[in-house]
């Protein structure tokens, strides 16, 4: 602890510094798992990257002390020697313990116990004056509330205390297939119900193929009177990855009519989509033009991992090209939305997760209640996350169409992606006047609001950057226009690494 404190005396003194001369400011975290970018400038931000470290687990009280800097592979690695690990714990190994409370944060646990925040028990944050607070339920509980899903426009999270479970060694997992949108949601919410049940999600494949994995943490003594499943793990070179692993199985559960079930250690589940980051991976083998097949992702394994993909993605400054969202839904709207989305775009694979909403006040997906101002309905939510390569109408239209529809259908979607409401449109979503009241009692007024941090904003193309010549200058433009070779293999590829290398040049330099 006193090592944290010396780490957040500089940052309080520099917060409280921007405070007095009015400066918004950004919070630098060394890395994102945001679509966004972001870029990291002294002048005007605040540099957390050095808070990652677990500070202590009291096994007892099944809790544990972390630095909002924390990867969640970091944080399981440390619990789990004592048999214990967070509730939730987001399926991409690099996403912060400070991001997902901040943020939004949820997985195949979170049917029974809701997004990342629900975890957390009590906060350290820097307000926007430079003040060091704690906070939690039962102190300054606006303020942990407040801090929830809002993205540290109303105070700096510097340090959490998480609430920790009982684990087991391996989770063990059956594979259920199904043939349409309402049988998906109905087996998700049998399982769900299950006592015995610890994980489930969903992939749909098409309107009439998909298939449901639940999972039940267990130990290999359990299996002393029968079989123990066959042992898979999704993290190794030569692995398939998860979601392709997931289709095969349906495919053969399919054929023999009997459950297929599995075992994986506890982390290999944990993180099984990190490699190819569910399927868009899939997209950087589009591209470059180059062979998605089990030899290639072998080949370029160091490049798969979400670490990587976000880095390149930031980089590159490919995302505009793809529509990388993730949608809640109260479940008797949810297959409304799935018949919509395959009559309009027939986006496929769609991963499903059920969520339980939470009981606090945030801008983290919820159902509002029209009877009780700020409290969720309680419906259980369905989230679809919408990975793919945007339509021929362009990102924008798509993007905007997809929220309409979603508000439409008392839909919210995660904010760490892009987000284009117009301002009006956000806060007839999210309740401005308990957010802007927060916003002034803890000194935050002059800071950029979420919908400003959130939004995205529409821009054309950036000219080169300097000393990086365009490979047009080099070779016959307008006849590799018109025969739209710029978009074929290898052209394409060859586009993509000076675009790539071009990235570092801003991210080194983003003046």
């Amino acid at each position: 602890m006193e090592a944290h404190r010396q780490k957040i005396v500089p940052l309080a003194q520099k917060v409280a510094e921007f405070h007095s001369q009015k400066l918004p400011f950004r919070i630098y975290h060394g890395s994102t798992n945001s679509t966004r970018s972001t870029t990291f400038s002294d002048a005007t931000s605040i540099d957390t990257s050095t808070l990652n470290n677990v500070i202590s687990i009291d096994t007892e009280e099944r809790t544990c002390v972390v630095e909002s800097n924390v990867p969640m592979d970091q944080l399981v690695a440390f619990t789990t020697p004592y048999r214990l690990v967070p509730p939730v714990v987001p399926e991409f190994p690099g996403i912060t313990v400070g991001g997902a409370f901040s943020g939004t944060g949820g997985e195949s646990s979170s049917f029974r116990y809701g997004f990342f925040d629900q975890c957390v028990l009590w906060i350290e944050a820097i307000q926007a004056d430079g003040t060091v607070v704690s906070a939690s339920p039962n102190e300054n509980a606006d303020l942990f509330n407040g801090c929830s899903g809002t993205f540290g426009t109303i105070a700096t999270v510097t340090l959490l205390k998480i609430k920790l479970l009982p684990a087991r060694d391996f989770v063990e997992m059956t594979y259920h297939p199904v043939d349409s949108f309402p049988d998906a949601q109905g087996l998700m919410a049998e399982l769900s119900s299950l006592e015995a049940i610890d994980f489930v999600d969903g992939i749909m494949f098409s309107k009439s193929q998909g298939v449901i994995v639940s999972g039940r943490m267990v130990n290999l003594d359990e299996y002393e009177s029968s079989v123990a499943p066959p042992m898979v793990t999704f993290s190794q070179r030569w692995d398939q990855w998860f979601y392709l692993h997931a289709e095969n199985a349906m495919s053969r559960q399919s054929l023999c009519k009997s459950p297929h079930r599995e075992l994986a250690t506890l982390p290999e589940y944990l993180f099984r989509y990190d490699r190819g980051a569910f399927w868009t991976g899939k997209f950087v083998f589009q591209w470059f033009g180059v062979p998605f097949n089990r030899m290639t992702r072998y080949l370029l394994n160091w490049l798969m991992d979400t670490r990587t993909l976000y880095h390149g993605l930031h980089a590159s400054k490919l995302g505009a090209a793809y529509i990388i969202q993730d949608f809640s839904l109260p479940d008797s709207k949810a297959v409304e939305f799935l018949d919509w989305l395959d009559e309009t775009y027939e986006f496929y694979p769609l991963w499903l997760c059920p969520l339980k909403q939470n009981d606090r006040n945030s801008l983290n997906p919820h159902v509002p209640c029209s009877e009780t101002p700020g409290r969720s309905t309680g419906e259980q939510l369905l989230n679809i996350g919408v990975w793919t390569k945007c339509p021929d109408e362009g990102r924008l239209p798509s993007n905007r169409k997809l929220e309409a529809k979603l508000r439409e259908l008392q839909g919210m979607k995660w904010l760490y992606a892009d987000t284009f409401y117009t301002e009006e449109e956000f806060w007839s979503i999210y309740d401005r006047e308990e957010y802007d009241s927060l916003r002034q009692k803890y000194s935050a007024e002059y800071l950029p609001n979420v919908w400003r941090k959130v939004r995205t904003v529409v821009r054309e193309p950036a000219r080169s950057h300097p000393g990086v010549r365009s490979l047009s200058s080099y070779l016959p433009h307008r006849m590799l226009r018109d025969l739209n070779l710029w978009s074929r293999w290898p052209l394409v590829g060859i586009t993509a690494v000076l675009s790539y290398l071009q990235g570092l040049e801003y991210l080194k330099d983003p003046a």
